[in-house]
């Protein structure tokens, strides 16, 4: 995962951005990012 998209989704988890004001270039690798980060924490994995 870059570093952008790396920033996007703590900025997302922080509250302080929302996924629509994400760059559309960068939108799928963030909602990627985040569907993974939901997994691995509902696996038990985090």
């Amino acid at each position: 995962m870059s570093k952008l998209v790396q920033l996007y989704v703590k900025e997302i988890r922080a509250g302080n951005i929302t996924l629509e004001e994400v760059p559309a270039g960068l939108k799928s690798k963030v909602e990627a990012a985040l569907a993974e980060e939901n997994n691995s924490q509902e696996n038990g994995v985090a």
